[in-house]
């Protein structure tokens, strides 16, 4: 505890959470986790070519499928194509493929949020 300009008493209290997008990443493969962040930073910033080049350190599938959801906050079949491959979901890239028929957008980002068990993200999508 400690005291606070008002003379009252104040419990600092922290907890540590790890963000979604860092989920399944171990906390001590630090080239993972600087991998994840240019991934992250790049897909944002819509910097494709950087974006893969950053995701080649990446083995766990936990991680690819973290990267995937993020595919479906950012709207990028493409990058999400390539994590569905590499978590093994075969399905999943089947489905996206085909959805690319599709001339709706948020149709096609949609079945991806299916693929990935995003239930809601898919519904707000469609609605």
């Amino acid at each position: 505890m400690k005291e606070v300009a008002s003379g009252k008493q104040s419990q600092d209290v922290m907890s540590r959470k790890i963000m979604r997008d860092f989920v399944g990443l171990d906390s001590t493969d630090a080239s993972a986790q600087n991998a994840m962040l240019n991934f992250s930073y790049h897909l944002t910033a819509g910097d494709m070519d950087e974006a893969f080049k950053a995701i080649k350190l990446i083995k766990g599938s936990r991680v690819w499928e973290s990267m995937a959801r993020m595919c479906v906050k950012s709207r990028r079949l493409d990058v999400a194509q390539v994590c569905l491959a590499n978590m093994g979901h075969a399905r999943g890239v089947r489905a996206v493929r085909e959805a690319e028929k599709e001339p709706e957008r948020n149709a096609r980002v949609a079945r991806l949020a299916l693929e990935l068990k995003m239930n809601v993200s898919a519904n707000f999508l469609v609605t």
